[in-house]
């Protein structure tokens, strides 16, 4: 099999993984035999960034064979990386977070080694307000250079407030999923399933359309 992380992009990966983590980053890695096309890509690529530091744990499970496990990480299709924080946050990449969405993948990682996000005062104080259980997939391609902007700001979300749970969702790999959700473009976010946009709105209007869907 080819090399998933091209040597530049692991070079760059390696700096940024040397001078921002700090703590250990726990990485499920959630595969199934059954029907799984991108499995054995996802493992692989996942292999190849935690070799680019001592501070990323993979550890790979088989959906069909962990039951309990995926119930607990709410993992329902595979592959589905799941990135965990201390604060018992989960970053969840539905598909293979290929292409420009590794960029999210590897600053999720930074984020929960580092234990904050990089976010303005005033987001932060919207999301915080969130005091119901939300949902938040965002809908995503590999080659959008939008999507990565909501993925981002909806992983942060999660991160801040233990009420959110946000899913990349890759919609080459789960078309079904996207036609459930009437996905034709993306980005496109669905909150609490009923509530959508799309495009990639400012992180702070993205966070108000959060704390009204929840309400």
């Amino acid at each position: 099999m080819n090399v998933m992380v091209g040597r530049e992009d692991a070079a760059e990966i390696g700096r940024l993984f040397r001078a921002n983590l700090t703590a250990e980053v726990r990485v499920l890695l959630f595969t199934s035999r059954h029907g799984c096309l991108f499995c054995d890509q996802s493992r692989q690529l996942l292999k190849e960034v935690a070799s680019l530091t001592d501070k990323v744990k993979l550890e790979v499970l088989d959906k069909d064979e962990q039951i309990a496990r995926a119930v607990e990480m709410a993992v329902d299709l595979t592959p589905t990386t799941v990135v965990l924080s201390s604060n018992g946050a989960k970053l969840h990449f539905v598909g293979m977070p290929a292409g420009r969405q590794l960029k999210c993948l590897v600053e999720g990682m930074v984020d929960v080694s580092r234990g904050r996000t990089q976010m303005d005062e005033e987001t932060r104080r919207i999301i915080r307000r969130v005091s119901a259980p939300t949902t938040i997939m965002v809908f995503v391609t590999t080659y959008c250079p939008y999507s990565p902007l909501i993925v981002r700001s909806a992983h942060r979300f999660a991160l801040e407030n233990p009420m959110i749970r946000a899913f990349m969702v890759e919609i080459a790999e789960f078309p079904e999923l996207a036609k459930r959700y009437n996905v034709v473009g993306v980005p496109r976010t669905v909150i609490n399933d009923r509530f959508q946009f799309d495009g990639a709105p400012s992180e702070e209007a993205f966070a108000a359309k959060v704390l009204e869907a929840s309400a």
